[in-house]
């Protein structure tokens, strides 16, 4: 299957809104491949999406690595005093084969949008 096909399999699987515009490689990093995922909303606005291949020869338990995630994720949101707004989001079916998350993170003083996805 080409990666772009593969890319919009990924997105679709995590209910990413909007129809499918492009997809490209960033060329930076020693682990994981790295592509940008972008959609186009409903109300026209474009929405980019990071979305990354684990390595696993680095990483030889992804599984375990998403786990530890979604704990420290929950661990954060726990300990917050300040309500930060930190989502772990999995599949549809929760389970994801071999899709593991989407993370959004903004603080009460700076945005970070991040919409991660990984994959292996």
């Amino acid at each position: 299957m080409e990666m772009e096909q593969r890319l919009r399999d990924i997105c679709r699987s995590f209910r990413i809104q909007g129809s499918y515009v492009e997809s490209e490689l960033i060329p930076v990093g020693n682990v994981n491949k790295t592509y940008k995922v972008t959609y186009k909303r409903e109300d026209g606005i474009l929405k980019s999406y990071i979305v990354q291949q684990v390595n696993t020869f680095v990483f030889r338990k992804p599984e375990q690595v998403m786990h530890n995630i979604d704990l420290v994720t929950e661990h954060i949101r726990a300990k917050s005093t300040e309500g930060i707004p930190l989502h772990f989001h999995h599949t549809a079916d929760r389970t994801g084969g071999k899709l593991c998350f989407i993370l959004c993170l903004s603080t009460k003083y700076h945005i970070i949008n991040a919409h991660i996805v990984l994959f292996y």
